[in-house]
């Protein structure tokens, strides 16, 4: 846990002096939200592209982005470059391992669905009693849907990290993925702690936008409310984004063990992605020894 602490501190030191990546983010949040919101306007097939283009193709740009741009001020790059580079070498990477999720995602959900319905099929047909029925229907309705749940918070907090398994550790599509669930699998407590500390940040940045419009909504002015929320939407995207993505990068370089990574075991050189101005990382222990 002490290592989450650490390099949380060290990747807030980081986003605060990097006034270049908090632009990347601010530039790339902003971007992403109007393309989310103009995509599913697209008339015929917005409402059924938009969730996919979200997922598969949005997602991964955003992520490439944000992770190049972190892991180079990192190392003393240039954000921009790095956010450029990793697009330019990750992002069709991204895409395939965010579509093999996707798929995977459809057929588990499905397969739920499926059950789901034929306990209900099943239910109807040989429960007589009323009362019975009524319980036994509402806990097949919440144990699906605790699963959907569950999963998605699992999926949620290993996918956190095929960004840095594609960029960082320069892995393809199956293996980012590979990656990702060694590494999660093999730091459980440190990823949760990570993943606690992450979503604090998150919320922390929400809650002045939040409460500030919440405030002027209470009075009356619910324009001026709806202004200071998507101003608030936007602080929170470029704070969180700007030190989660640095925090990201760093964690999973102190914490990876040779033996979750792709190839010989060791973060690839950037000179080969990400452009840090030519800074080239090392092994794994000797970048948890930099820390």
């Amino acid at each position: 846990m002490s290592q989450v602490l650490a390099t949380f501190r060290s990747a807030l030191g980081t986003a605060l002096r990097s006034p270049m990546h908090v632009t990347v983010v601010l530039v790339v949040g902003t971007a992403a939200a109007l393309a989310g919101v103009v995509v599913p306007l697209v008339p015929l097939v917005g409402l059924l592209a938009g969730p996919l283009f979200n997922a598969v193709i949005l997602g991964p740009l955003v992520t490439a982005a944000l992770v190049g741009s972190a892991a180079a001020v990192r190392n003393g790059g240039n954000a921009w470059n790095g956010a450029q580079s990793a697009v330019d070498d990750n992002w069709v990477d991204l895409v395939g391992a965010y579509g093999v999720v996707a798929v995977l995602w459809v057929v588990v959900g499905g397969a739920l669905g499926l059950a789901f319905v034929v306990g209900a099929v099943g239910l109807d047909s040989l429960t007589e009693l009323d009362s019975l029925r009524t319980g036994t229907t509402a806990l097949l309705v919440a144990l699906p849907s605790l699963a959907v749940l569950g999963l998605s918070v699992l999926a949620g907090t290993v996918l956190q990290f095929v960004g840095p398994a594609a960029v960082v550790a320069d892995a393809d599509a199956v293996e980012s993925l590979r990656t990702a669930v060694r590494f999660s699998v093999a730091n459980p407590t440190g990823v949760l702690g990570f993943s606690l500390v992450a979503f604090g940040v998150a919320v922390a940045a929400s809650v002045p936008g939040a409460a500030l419009a919440a405030v002027v909504w209470y009075v009356g002015n619910t324009g001026a409310a709806a202004v200071i929320l998507a101003i608030g939407f936007l602080e929170a995207v470029t704070v969180a984004g700007a030190v989660t993505s640095v925090y990201l990068v760093e964690y999973f370089e102190a914490a990876a063990d040779p033996s979750v990574l792709p190839g010989e075991g060791s973060l690839a050189a950037t000179t080969d992605g990400v452009d840090t101005g030519g800074f080239e990382f090392g092994t794994v222990k000797n970048d948890r020894e930099r820390l």
